[in-house]
């Protein structure tokens, strides 16, 4: 889990147990003051007659206490389990987001490698057929000098922008070969 999350997790539990702290207070010295305003003192005998007793009129007030520090305690277990949940879920997140850069780098990587192996082979061609005196095509110069640099434009994306952002990799590459990306979906499939 993340520790802002966590910290984030805390420091709202931590504002609802002092709102419940205050609360339950406030409460409690409303109910002794209305107790020593308008009650007429009384003893309560718990052990003749205990359910009488225990919700009798004077009781009412602690028995309220209790019913609603028992719903802040719900509504507090409620939310903690949310944000919990939503925490696992952006750490999962976050994590398959690590894993398909992981695996796209990997992937570049073997395709990078395929691609550099028959571009040595084209060039040690190329050389071969320069320091024999043939001639060689200009078309295949080119190519094979388009070919390198595409696989170097391939790492620079696939390692210093990580994949992190799918429209900063088309500009990027579009900014290199000179065309302009799209700023909607809808220009891409040839909408307005």
């Amino acid at each position: 889990m993340n520790k802002n999350t966590v910290l984030v997790i805390l420091a709202r539990f931590s504002r609802y147990a002092f709102l419940v702290l205050v609360g339950s207070l406030a409460m409690h010295i409303f109910v002794l003051t209305g107790d020593y305003l308008l009650v007429d003192r009384f003893t309560i005998d718990l052990k003749s007659d205990f359910l009488s007793a225990a919700f009798s009129f004077p009781m009412l007030p602690v028995v309220g206490a209790y019913a609603f520090l028992l719903a802040i305690g719900v509504v507090l277990w409620h939310r903690a389990s949310h944000a919990i949940a939503e925490a696992h879920r952006v750490e999962m997140e976050l994590n398959k987001q690590e894993a398909v850069r992981t695996a796209l780098q990997k992937l570049t990587v073997s395709m990078a490698e395929s691609l550099a192996v028959h571009n040595a082979e084209i060039v040690r061609w190329i050389d071969l057929q320069n320091r024999r005196g043939n001639q060689v095509s200009d078309r295949l110069v080119n190519a094979s000098r388009g070919i390198g640099e595409a696989l170097a434009n391939l790492s620079r994306l696939a390692f210093d922008t990580g994949y992190h952002d799918p429209r900063a990799l088309l500009e990027a590459a579009g900014a290199e070969a000179g065309e302009s990306v799209p700023s909607r979906p809808d220009q891409v499939a040839g909408g307005s």
